[in-house]
């Protein structure tokens, strides 16, 4: 490429701008000449347009960072103005990547423009890399999420499998271990603190009878209706109602008088009744009853689970034995010494 107007700049400048392989260009106005040597990519896209005889022309993107230049040095501006990269492609087909500068240089209006493959190539990995690392991420949260819900299932399911261990699968009722457990832990509690703690057993009158009359499943339905009443009748967060087996249920109240505790096992002894469940060979009734034992621990009472245990068992054995669909409630040295008639 030539051009009439060639002025190149002398000394360390244009040392620089060879050594750089940089084009200088001095603006005066919205006029535009070459003031430095040519280097040779500049001369590879004059081949690759030879109608292009002015730089502007052989390089377009000049057109609007001209304007911007004069409206940066307008301003007074005395930094730098740095364009964005542009390609072009040179007379061997082969893109070329360009970057330009506006800048004062020795009080001329100068803009340097450079081959930028290099820069260009390396924004490109940036960029490459930027992206690459926000889909890593964005798996990363994903995967994350996954884990998180995975984990709040298995946390989930594992509750779930702690709360089937402590439960009577056919009722939904606590079963006798878990009773055991909360009993002497309720226990150590009422001699700490000399609250009076209260337990209720109960038996299904004649099952036996009503299994053989109607079969198991219809005393499989006598089960969970009589344990529903349980649970609809003992609310209090602290009280527990669990199945002991077979047609054994326990009540335990903790904190509960021996006067309340009666109250409790009567009014479940009569919304049993109130079931109108079948069981029409039974000597008690034609319907479904219950028979119930209390024990109220005071704090000069029973000091082991098995001493109070023994005693409530002894009051439901007498409820019994004196015609059963009652509530008798035991005395402070009331032991079991008789066997267990039939249910």
């Amino acid at each position: 490429m030539t051009n009439p107007n060639l002025d190149p700049a002398s000394g360390s400048l244009a040392s620089l701008l060879a050594a750089m392989d940089c084009v200088a260009l001095e603006v005066s106005g919205y006029d535009v000449r070459i003031v430095s040597a040519i280097p040779p990519w500049l001369d590879a896209l004059s081949e690759a347009d030879p109608r292009a005889v002015e730089v502007v022309s052989l390089l377009p993107f000049l057109e609007v960072f001209l304007n911007e230049a004069v409206a940066f040095w307008a301003g007074g501006s005395l930094g730098r103005l740095q364009s964005d990269f542009w390609t072009q492609t040179n007379s061997s087909n082969e893109e070329v990547h360009l970057l330009a500068f506006a800048a004062v240089i020795d009080g001329r209006q100068l803009i340097v423009i450079r081959s930028a493959n290099d820069l260009y190539e390396e924004r490109q990995r940036w960029q490459l890399y930027a992206h690459q690392t926000a889909i890593q991420l964005q798996l990363i949260e994903r995967l994350k999420g996954e884990l998180e819900k995975s984990s709040a299932a298995l946390q989930a399911a594992n509750d779930r499998l702690s709360e089937l261990s402590i439960r009577d699968g056919l009722t939904g009722l606590y079963n006798r271990r878990h009773f055991d457990q909360t009993f002497q832990l309720e226990l150590n509690r009422s001699m700490r603190t000399g609250e009076p703690l209260s337990v209720l057993f109960m038996d299904i009158d004649k099952f036996k009878v009503l299994n053989d009359t109607y079969g198991h499943s219809v005393g499989d339905d006598c089960l969970r209706a009589v344990a529903k009443v349980l649970a609809d009748t003992v609310r209090r967060p602290t009280d527990m109602v669990a199945r002991f087996g077979g047609e054994e249920f326990a009540v335990l109240l903790p904190a509960t008088e021996a006067a309340d505790a009666f109250l409790i096992a009567t009014t479940i002894n009569k919304a049993v009744r109130a079931l109108d469940f079948p069981n029409k060979n039974s000597e008690v009734g034609p319907y479904v009853t219950a028979s119930l034992g209390a024990y109220t621990r005071q704090p000069d009472g029973y000091r082991t689970m098995a001493q109070i245990l023994e005693s409530v068992d002894a009051a439901l054995y007498r409820a019994k034995k004196e015609g059963r669909n009652r509530v008798i409630v035991a005395t402070k040295l009331e032991r079991l010494n008789d066997t267990h008639s039939g249910s």
